[in-house]
């Protein structure tokens, strides 16, 4: 997932982290690298739970890799959570 990669690279964690435990650990709102340590708690946390239900939206697609698409509606879908 390419949201997954870029918050990997941007935060530089490891291959090994993955899907909802990587979004924990770059956003969380004590100590998360990816963090806006400006924000409030109470605007930090919608930013991680969008990105802990993107993960999980996605994680069967993380296993198997790139997916072509072929239903533009999903397609869509897809861009409109990521």
């Amino acid at each position: 997932m390419a949201v997954e990669e870029a918050v990997r690279e941007a935060g530089g964690y490891s291959p090994a982290d993955i899907g909802t435990d990587l979004m924990r650990k770059a956003f969380n709102q004590e100590m998360g690298k990816l963090t806006d340590s400006t924000q409030s708690k109470r605007n930090v946390r919608p930013v991680l739970t969008c990105l802990l239900g993107l993960s999980e939206h996605t994680k069967t697609r993380i296993h198997i890799g790139t997916v072509n698409l072929t239903d533009p509606r999903e397609a869509e879908e897809q861009v409109l959570l990521a």
